[in-house]
């Protein structure tokens, strides 16, 4: 039963998949019908046919050429489609409980969706950052409401609930002030500085810690990540990261927490040294690369592997610190 459950939502990651590469194409071309238009060869335009949506399969079959215009269909589609499978099959296999997902558990089923929904717009965000050097925002306002709306259920018992949630929501509109960059950095580091101690204030006078809220913990650590990325960027002018990782900072703090965002960005760094290293070595010998990375190179593949590798791999993470810490 739990093999039937792992393959079905490998298939399920195959199809969003090929979603995930039709939303990316016409967020950055502004293309209508996101959700209603059918999908079409970017050479002749003609729209595929049902056997051409096939994921994977349909690039093999046509050896990755427009089977009218015979242009060449890019490796990216096939990628874009085994990532987002194995992705969800992990979030199946490391995060949720298939015995209950076949009792229709209520909880479960609700857990897996957020989940698989977070995946999605994690590959959406990954992919289009390799591809065009910059982050969607509306994928990332996305995820960080619908992480928001989870911790508050998470937090319904709570007899500070809307307390909890204004707190979020002001502290949340603070860090998106900053990131639409009106102001010189000295007032964007000013609202930051206000951030951090509303949410001081805050834990002081209602006596709440990170231990009784996850709405709190999460915005704590919001908080934190945004201001380690966002010292990097005002030191560095910007060379060091992006404008856009702060987006990722946010929904890294609120979904991981005290607890394991730590560790999330470390293994985004850890991830991201190695895998830095390999791309100096392949620079040298590829013409496309330094044409295409000879400056910046995209740090949100890096973040989220960081951020998945921590909620894969929570319980051997947490023991590790438990250990050396």
């Amino acid at each position: 039963m739990d093999s039937f459950f792992y393959i079905l939502l490998f298939i399920f990651g195959t199809m969003f998949g090929s979603f995930g590469s039709v939303v990316i194409h016409r967020l950055k071309s502004w293309e209508s019908g996101i959700w209603t238009g059918r999908s079409h060869c970017k050479t002749c335009d003609r729209n595929l046919s049902p056997i051409e949506l096939i994921p994977i399969l349909s690039w093999v079959f046509q050896l990755w050429k427009c089977r009218w215009c015979n242009s060449k269909i890019s490796a990216i589609y096939p990628i874009l489609e085994i990532t987002t499978s194995l992705l969800f099959a992990g979030v199946g296999y490391f995060l949720v409980d298939p015995s209950l997902i076949s009792l229709w558990y209520t909880p479960e089923m609700i857990k897996l969706w957020y989940l698989l929904i977070i995946a999605f717009l994690t590959i959406v965000y990954v992919f289009y950052d390799i591809l065009y050097l910059e982050i969607p925002e509306s994928i990332l306002i996305i995820a960080n409401i619908l992480t928001l709306i989870a911790l508050a259920v998470l937090d319904r018992w709570s007899p500070l609930l809307i307390w909890n949630i204004i707190l979020s929501l002001w502290v949340v509109g603070l860090l998106y002030t900053i990131m639409l960059k009106w102001f010189k950095e000295i007032y964007d580091i000013a609202l930051f500085a206000l951030a951090c101690v509303g949410v001081y204030l805050y834990t002081q006078v209602f006596w709440v810690s990170y231990h009784d809220s996850f709405l709190i913990s999460g915005i704590i650590w919001a908080l934190g990540i945004f201001g380690f990325f966002f010292a990097q960027i005002v030191v560095s002018w910007g060379k060091w990261m992006g404008w856009w990782d702060l987006r990722i900072a946010i929904l890294m703090g609120l979904t991981l927490g005290v607890t394991f965002s730590f560790a999330g960005v470390m293994l985004s760094y850890f991830a991201g040294s190695i895998i830095w290293v390999g791309l100096i070595l392949w620079q040298k010998s590829r013409k496309w690369w330094k044409e295409q990375f000879s400056t910046q190179v995209p740090f949100g593949p890096f973040l989220a592997c960081g951020y998945f590798g921590v909620l894969f791999f929570a319980e051997y993470i947490n023991t590790l610190m438990k250990i050396y810490l």
